[in-house]
């Protein structure tokens, strides 16, 4: 009864694991993700511009020039974006990929220059001085990829960011994923696994 028991258990976890998707970036990496995201590409958008809606409630205080530019980013293809498919009614938890350098970038070199003046480029982005504190600026293996990762407040109250910054086929990435606090162990544990798989 216990084995057949523990057999149950062990199928039961393995049907909830989200299944994988293959994530093909334009910024020359390809690598899975679970099914837990929806991937929003150029064509994606052009065909559901409410993936890009920025009129919602969460978003007020946010930059108004900052939303248009990103919205102009996404339908040009200049950044990628995914939704998480779990997230609360008021916060779409999202990772959002762009080309910060087009060339490769020595990470290792780029690190103390990079992290002495992130917050100070974070409060320029986003417009905000009050609350953009930066977290845990390293050099750390993702898996098997080197990064440059780092915390910030988010620009929406309640809400934080996890960036990341990766070598690819397109030069260096930076890659943010952002989420609710609450929802932010999940989402991020979730997130991070598309750097298992990476392929350059």
């Amino acid at each position: 009864m216990k084995i057949k028991f523990l057999f149950t258990l062990a199928l039961a976890l393995a049907c909830s694991h989200a299944q994988a998707q293959v994530f093909r970036s334009a910024f020359g990496f390809t690598t899975e993700i679970s099914e837990n995201w929806i991937i929003v590409s150029r064509e994606t958008v052009s065909s559901n511009p409410d993936l890009l809606n920025f009129e919602a409630s969460e978003m007020k205080g946010f930059d108004s020039n900052l939303k248009a530019q990103v919205k102009q980013m996404a339908m040009s293809g200049r950044i990628e974006l995914l939704y998480y498919k779990h997230s609360d009614a008021d916060f779409n938890d999202n990772i959002n990929l762009f080309v910060s350098n087009p060339q490769r970038t020595d990470l290792a070199l780029a690190i103390s220059p990079l992290c002495n003046d992130l917050q100070a480029q974070l409060q320029q982005a986003y417009s905000r001085t009050d609350f953009t504190e930066v977290y845990g600026c390293a050099l750390r293996r993702v898996y098997s990829t080197d990064t440059v990762s780092y915390a910030f407040d988010g620009a929406v109250i309640g809400s934080r960011s996890y960036g990341y910054l990766f070598n690819s086929g397109s030069g260096t990435i930076t890659l943010t994923i952002t989420c609710k606090n609450s929802k932010c162990d999940e989402v991020r544990t979730d997130a991070e696994s598309l750097f298992l798989d990476m392929q350059h």
